[in-house]
């Protein structure tokens, strides 16, 4: 079984900053029976561990998604081989033509109404009669792809991202983690006066934000300490000593990543209900407010009784990164 993962063309195999496509895409490459069958093709690659997986798609100066899609296609694909391709569903009706025979898997990582190719009816429908198998990444996806469409195949299926868990909880410090863009649709104008309320009477806790945002509108908080955006590997390092994450988006999040690395790294996770966050964040904090006041009680009420918070998020958690590659891997040899 011979497996190509296309990215879309603007998400780069990153170790800095890396997109949802990437860190799950890099799971695949730890995780999955079939990793030594499997290829990965994208923009730009520099994950040093991951060399011998990758085919680059060099950048030219004409570098649309029309091209991206022809030097894909100069690479050799054996006949029956799966193509995955994530998160844009317009790629598949030409890669299909191209590879009749080939097996297609397509990926929902975003609300499917927002992309080309899966934003009419028809469009889904087509896509539904088509490929191989789709894959949402939380219910809340699925339903907007079902939006006026009847479920009459069952070539479909909810596959939750997933995260390592610790093998034993590490010593933790009185630290408070924001990570996401620092605009006011992940609600971090909220975070920031959360922060000036907290620190007021919780001098010995750290408020902490990971992230950035090149149109900023949010001034600088002296209360928070930003960190600015690191790579993945440091977001979960952090989450390994920190006590509470905080996710208080504004917009409907497609899934949201923050609760699952939180609860797998024994961090108490703080959400609003925002699209699919509340899928993920299965034993911590709802908002349903999003508002500073809110989000100090929330604050609060964990410091008050971690322990029983922490072990609730830890040994509850079932978002496990073997399992979830596990049921891709099913999938794969069903079709």
């Amino acid at each position: 079984m011979n497996i190509h993962i296309l990215l879309p063309q603007k998400e780069f195999f990153l170790d800095k900053s890396p997109g949802a496509v990437s860190i799950m895409v890099s799971d695949q490459l730890k995780f999955s029976k079939f990793k030594k069958k499997i290829n990965v093709y994208g923009s730009i690659n520099i994950k040093k561990n991951y060399k011998n997986f990758f085919k680059p798609i060099k950048k030219s100066f004409f570098f649309k998604n029309k091209n991206y899609l022809k030097d894909f296609s100069k690479y050799s694909i054996k006949k029956n081989s799966i193509i995955e391709i994530h998160n844009r569903p317009f790629y598949f009706k030409y890669l299909k033509k191209k590879y009749p025979e080939s097996k297609f898997i397509l990926y929902f990582h975003n609300n499917p109404l927002d992309l080309k190719g899966s934003q009419t009816s028809s469009e889904r429908q087509y896509l539904l009669n088509n490929c191989d198998h789709i894959i949402f990444l939380s219910n809340w996806i699925k339903r907007k792809f079902f939006k006026n469409l009847k479920k009459n195949k069952k070539n479909h299926t909810v596959v939750y991202p997933g995260c390592v868990k610790l093998k034993k909880i590490t010593k933790k410090k009185n630290f408070i983690v924001f990570v996401g863009k620092l605009n006011h649709a992940k609600g971090y104008d909220v975070f920031s006066k959360f922060a000036s309320l907290f620190t007021k009477v919780y001098k010995n806790w750290n408020i902490l934000s990971v992230g950035d945002e090149p149109r900023r509108m949010i001034p600088h908080n002296s209360s928070i300490k930003e960190l600015g955006p690191l790579n993945h590997s440091k977001v979960l390092n952090l989450l390994k000593i920190s006590k509470i994450s905080i996710a208080n988006s504004r917009w409907e999040e497609p899934l949201g990543r923050l609760p699952i690395e939180s609860a797998a790294n024994a961090c108490v996770p703080i959400s609003t209900d925002r699209g699919g966050l509340i899928e993920s964040n299965t034993h911590g904090i709802i908002l349903k407010k999003n508002s500073p006041k809110e989000l100090y009680d929330a604050c609060v009420k964990i410091i008050d009784d971690y322990n029983k918070f922490q072990k609730k998020v830890f040994n509850h958690y079932k978002f496990d990164s073997v399992l979830m590659n596990q049921k891709l891997d099913l999938i794969r040899e069903s079709i």
